[in-house]
């Protein structure tokens, strides 16, 4: 199992509080890197990585995305 899932894995152990964790730090993160990067490929590359690794685990489907 790779590291990214081990982080999503560990996240959705945080029960209420997996997304909170993931909305007040990881997307912001992801948004900075990409807006410091000013939207270059390498820095939207990276930016998607973070957002996509901290993602909690969820229902395909539920959500908005």
């Amino acid at each position: 199992m790779g590291d990214s899932m081990k982080f999503r894995k560990y996240l959705s152990k945080l029960g209420p509080f997996n997304w909170t964790l993931y909305n007040l730090v990881a997307h912001p993160l992801s948004e900075l890197v990409y807006l410091i990067g000013l939207g270059s490929d390498p820095a939207e590359r990276v930016s998607n990585w973070i957002h996509d690794v901290t993602v909690p685990e969820h229902k395909p489907g539920s959500g908005r995305g």
